[in-house]
């Protein structure tokens, strides 16, 4: 007698998965400085964080809005160079994945 096959499916983390990042629209020159404006794609993120990096830097956090929030103007980016930024949101205890990052350079 044949015993019937039963499959399991076992999702690691389950449920456990973090809030979804921010989507990065542009990054603009606005008054000798850059301008980013964002799409916030997670309801009931309590604030976003916003890392940069000069030129080939490593990223470090420049600004943290509230969720509701979907641009900063960045005015400490003066330098003719190259910033690239990147987002994500912060939920609780658990953040997104980071965004895509977008570049600008405020002087050329």
């Amino acid at each position: 007698m044949k015993k019937p096959l039963i499959l399991m499916l076992v999702l690691a983390g389950c449920g456990s998965a973090g809030p979804q990042a921010p989507m990065l629209k542009s990054v603009e020159k606005m008054d000798g400085a850059l301008m980013l404006y964002w799409t916030n794609m997670e309801t009931g993120c309590v604030t976003v964080e916003g890392e940069r990096k000069d030129g080939s830097g490593a990223y470090a956090v420049v600004f943290s809005v509230p969720g509701e929030v979907d641009n900063k103007h960045d005015a400490t980016a003066t330098k003719d160079t190259t910033y690239t930024y990147r987002l994500r949101c912060m939920k609780g205890d658990k953040a997104s994945v980071y965004s895509d990052e977008m570049s600008m350079n405020p002087v050329r």
